[in-house]
């Protein structure tokens, strides 16, 4: 919370597996309430990694670009 406001942060990511982690990790985890991922259709292991991570993930059943 930040001087009584809740800040959620919303990634959007397609194919992200690779760098995920580390912007998660890079998020100011004392100023971010929630976080949620919306997952663009990846190839890769985007929704897993971020699930893994405890991110709330929305995947879209087709990528909309």
């Amino acid at each position: 919370m930040l001087n009584g406001l809740k800040v959620t942060v919303i990634m959007p990511a397609y194919n992200a597996g690779k760098t995920l982690k580390v912007t998660y990790d890079a998020l100011p985890k004392e100023l971010v309430d929630d976080i949620i991922l919306t997952d663009d259709k990846s190839s890769d292991s985007t929704s897993e990694i971020a699930k893994g991570l405890g991110i709330h993930t929305i995947e879209h059943k087709e990528n909309r670009g």
